[in-house]
């Protein structure tokens, strides 16, 4: 982890709560019922911890490339944006296909949460 960074959700984007040994993901439990699971970053200059699904990436594939889902499972939501235009977080995907690409939020649907889908696009 570094140090004095927060620990992010690559799901929603939000800030991971410490409870107990272990952070948390508010938003994404009341969703998913569970809260992503503690990842630390595969870039070898980096060290952040986040936490992420790591099946949500095949979930995503359609939009981010099937060719980059294993990349996208590894890196940290910093280094995400870095490789995809910008787009660090499942939000930023949904946000960035229904903003710019005319996409609408019933083509993310057969893959994603409906709950999530409404919170990604409401931030």
């Amino acid at each position: 982890m570094v140090e004095g960074e927060p620990v992010v959700c690559a799901i929603c984007g939000e800030t991971a709560k410490k409870v107990g040994n272990e952070y948390e993901c508010s938003t994404c439990k009341k969703i998913f019922w569970i809260s992503p699971k503690k990842e630390t970053c595969s870039n070898e200059d980096c060290s952040r911890t986040f936490l992420d699904f790591k099946s949500m990436a095949d979930k995503i594939q359609n939009w981010i490339g099937i060719s980059k889902r294993g990349l996208w499972k590894n890196l940290c939501p910093t280094h995400r944006r870095d490789m995809f235009d910008g787009i660090g977080t499942v939000c930023e995907v949904i946000q960035y296909y229904v903003k710019e690409e005319g996409y609408t939020p019933r083509d993310f649907e057969a893959d994603l949460p409906e709950e999530l889908i409404k919170l990604c696009l409401l931030k």
